[in-house]
């Protein structure tokens, strides 16, 4: 081996101790000297919160707790990872699902027990070799400064080396995707076909006829890539998208099993099928999928209260009181002093005591509900809408109504999501055009307050159009149509008159509410990407 590891700081998660023992005499032959041993992952991640690490050496069986796919997982998610860290994942599992679920979280290498020195350490100089070579662009991306990131590949694609060309096409067309610059995205792609019929260069133009909202072309490219590489998970989650898109729901259930069967350890994608699935009528899928999701979301971040209560819905459903009573018992005891796994539990408690005539019990279940909707503002927008259903099943209707109104005004642009609502609303009100006429005469009045909002900006009455769209986003500050609007024009002004430090806090709060709410990242990407442009003038000298 050629790299010198001595200043190297390696974590090496392994539960046997005789093999932590045998990696370590490895490592220690290769001129490691500062090697932290993790047995489990609650060790692991304690010693990545003290210091960071170049390499992480992490088996993916760990016992009973968190395994190490799960460790990688958390580790990401709370970036207790440097970008310049390598993580490798070593395992003796061969399945292919395991092999999968392994590998979900984008490991930095994959390595197979049993291994030699030799295997290690190739393993390890490959990764320093690629992260020093791409260092410029990967800290620019650290700093989610994603044109000098694409500046820095532009610059290494310039140099035509033919070695890396095809990992710098596939960067720079990701990259290209997530400022909107879709031409750039389709060219690069395009480039790599013409040289080899790679799956994941496919994939890529999937995805962009996807964010250009040409779904039948997404979803023949998608299929294309599953029937080249059907081992490629992510495509089948895009197709599952596009089958969305165009409300096959059938086809968008059948193809997110087909994952779910190929890859069953992965939690998110379970949560999104039992969804699916409940929306859909199919319970039996609905129980299977939940069931996993809350036996895999023991040990992950991904944990969430909604999978107890969909599989407590289930078991409404069918009548099996005891089973939901006892969900909602083990619901509130993983999500202590959780306001959402609180009105979660007041929500299923009103509907089943309502449907055992149980006056008194009923009242106090929905007393509970008040008080935690008036505390918080991050409900979920099902779990409002389940409570607008409770609201008119004890007889609230005027409490109904303002909610429903106020998740059309919010979620307007979603139209999936408008459809739940006026079906929902049809069923429990026996209302078959409230919710749709409400929806229609929303969305007009927002269309006429941001064109009212931009033609006073155009007029040159900046203070007016902003005082204006924030009022609107003030009331609906969920609505991805206003706060874009907003942004976009906000983007103009400091165009004409300058860059200010409260205009630019504005900006940047207005990008962070954008990615919370699930604006796509190419359309975040662009506004992003133009803020950059204009701090760089402005601190020009």
């Amino acid at each position: 081996m050629n790299v010198n590891l001595k200043a190297y700081k390696v974590l090496l998660v392994e539960d046997f101790s005789t093999m932590r023992m045998s990696i370590k005499s490895i490592l220690y032959q290769a001129g490691v000297q500062h090697i932290v041993e993790a047995e489990n992952a609650s060790v692991a991640l304690a010693a990545m919160e003290k210091q960071k690490f170049d390499i992480v050496l992490c088996d993916y069986n760990l016992g009973a707790s968190k395994n190490g796919q799960q460790l990688l997982e958390e580790a990401k998610y709370r970036k207790l990872l440097p970008y310049t860290a390598i993580f490798i994942m070593v395992t003796a599992e061969q399945a292919s699902s395991m092999v999968l679920s392994a590998m979900e979280n984008k490991p930095d290498e994959y390595l197979a027990k049993p291994f030699n020195a030799q295997q290690l350490f190739s393993r390890i100089e490959k990764q320093i070799l690629r992260k020093s070579y791409l260092n410029d662009i990967e800290a620019a991306i650290d700093k989610d400064d994603l044109l000098l990131a694409i500046a820095h590949c532009n610059k290494l694609l310039c140099e035509q080396n033919p070695k890396t060309r095809t990992q710098l096409l596939k960067i720079g067309a990701e990259l290209a995707i997530n400022v909107g610059d879709f031409k750039t995205a389709q060219q690069y792609y395009q480039e790599v076909l013409s040289q080899r019929e790679l799956a994941w260069a496919k994939h890529g133009l999937g995805v962009i006829a996807f964010l250009q909202n040409q779904f039948d072309t997404a979803i023949g490219l998608f299929k294309e890539v599953i029937n080249q590489a059907p081992m490629m998970i992510e495509t089948y989650d895009w197709l599952t998208k596009a089958y969305e898109a165009v409300e096959k729901s059938q086809d968008a259930q059948d193809t997110l099993k087909q994952a779910v069967e190929l890859s069953p350890q992965a939690l998110v994608r379970q949560q999104k099928l039992a969804v699916l699935a409940q929306k859909a009528g199919n319970l039996e899928v609905a129980q299977k999928a939940y069931k996993v999701a809350i036996k895999l979301g023991q040990n992950s971040v991904y944990t969430s209260c909604q999978d107890f209560a969909g599989l407590a819905k289930m078991y409404v459903k069918t009548n099996n009181i005891k089973e939901a009573f006892k969900l909602i018992t083990e619901m509130r005891g993983r999500f202590h002093k959780n306001a959402e796994a609180d009105l979660r539990a007041a929500h299923l408690e009103t509907c089943i005591y309502f449907g055992q005539q149980n006056q008194s019990l009923t009242d106090q279940a929905y007393a509970k509900i008040k008080p935690i909707t008036q505390q918080h503002n991050d409900i979920p927008k099902d779990l409002l809408l389940d409570i607008a259903e409770v609201h008119f099943l004890v007889g609230n209707i005027e409490a109904s109504n303002q909610l429903i109104g106020d998740l059309i005004g919010n979620y307007v642009d979603d139209d999936s999501f408008i459809n739940e609502i006026v079906y929902r609303h049809q069923f429990f009100s026996n209302d078959e055009f409230y919710a749709d006429e409400l929806f229609k005469r929303t969305k007009l009045e927002l269309i006429e307050v941001n064109n009212k909002g931009v033609n006073l900006f155009k007029q040159g009455h900046v203070t007016e159009a902003f005082e204006l769209l924030e009022g609107a986003y003030n009331k609906t500050p969920n609505n991805k149509f206003i706060l874009m609007n907003l942004a976009k024009i906000l983007l103009r002004d400091i165009r004409a008159s300058g860059l200010t430090k409260d205009k630019l806090l504005k900006m940047n709060a207005y990008i962070s509410k954008a990615v919370a709410i699930g604006v796509s990242q190419d359309k975040t990407g662009n506004i992003k990407m133009e803020l950059t442009k204009l701090t760089a003038l402005s601190t020009k000298p």
